[in-house]
This record gives C-alpha cells, structure tokens and sequence, in this order.
C-alpha cells in the first residue's frame, strides 16, 4: 500500500532505519559511473610533413646531408585492456598529428600516434557508403565488420598515418647529371 496511512503504534527511530533499509534497497546510482558499450567515433590519422621546397641531394661524402624529408603522420589504434570497463572517457572525434615539414638538411619532427584502450569483446566496424541514395536524398551508410578484440593487449590500427614527403631530387638517376 503505498502512500497509506498506518494506525497503531509509532515506531522508534531504530525500527524507522531498519524498516527503511530493508525495503528500499538502493544500489546508489548517484554515486556509480554511467556505462557506454555502443558508440560511433570519427577517426582520422596524421598526414605525412612536405619536404623542403627546391632542395638538391648532396652526394653522401659531403658535409651536408641530404634534403629535409616531411615526417611521418601519427597513426591511430585501438588497444584491448581487460581494465577499462566502457567507453564513457572515449572521445567522438580522435585526430592524430600531422607530420612537421622538412628544414634544411632535417627531417621533419613524426606526428603522436593515438593509442585509445578499449575493453575486451569490442567490436569494431567501419561505416561504407552504400552507393544508394534514400528519398530525401541522402546517401546510405552500412556499418562493416573489421575487428572483435578478444584477448588483453590486442592491438588494432584504425587509420595509419602518411609517409613523409621526399624532395623530388632524390628520384634523379644516378648518371651525373647536374640538377
């Protein structure tokens, strides 16, 4: 009977919080983290750095080295971990760095790659566009499978990052020419 009134005896303090406790068994919800186990995250990897513009390839025994090469773009990847639980501290969008240019005779700085920690049992799927357009116009996406982590340590590479770029002199031929 809910919202009854009780005749008869009134309880004591004591039997209040027993009464209480035993019939409202609250699990504290307030005081439990929220749990994600489905979400779509936009992944992008680092783009490799631009060589240094104009720049000539020196033959090895001089004192200068060759070109500056663009560095490498940082590569996202997941990573199974049997100690996260969710994907509640996942960020929607994960974007990794880009590679620095070339500089005189140094190559460019290489981007961070992304190492993002999921649980065990993720599966991961890649949304490809269909071809096929719905009657408002829009273009129909389907998700695709491409991995299920099932062991700890798993390690998957969602978007690899892009090579560095190479000064165009150094696809001359080696027959002595100049330039």
């Amino acid at each position: 009977n809910i919202g009854a009134v009780q005749s008869g005896p009134d309880h004591t303090a004591g039997q209040v919080v027993e009464v209480l406790t035993s019939s409202d068994v609250e699990s504290f919800p307030r005081l439990q983290r929220p749990f994600v186990d489905r979400m779509w995250v936009e992944v992008k990897a680092g783009n490799g750095g631009n060589p240094m513009p104009n720049s000539r390839r020196r033959p090895a025994n001089a004192p200068q080295k060759g070109p500056g090469y663009g560095g490498h773009g940082g590569t996202v990847f997941l990573k199974c971990s049997h100690l996260i639980e969710s994907f509640l501290d996942v960020p929607p969008k994960i974007r990794a760095e880009h590679g620095e240019d070339g500089d005189g005779t140094e190559r460019g700085m290489h981007g961070k790659d992304w190492c993002l920690q999921v649980p065990l049992g993720t599966i991961v799927r890649e949304r490809v566009n269909s071809g096929e357009r719905s009657d408002e116009g829009r273009r129909i996406f389907l998700s695709q499978f491409r991995y299920q982590f099932l062991r700890h340590q798993d390690t998957y590479i969602v978007a690899k990052g892009g090579t560095g770029g190479i000064a165009p002199q150094s696809f001359k031929k080696n027959d002595g020419r100049s330039g």
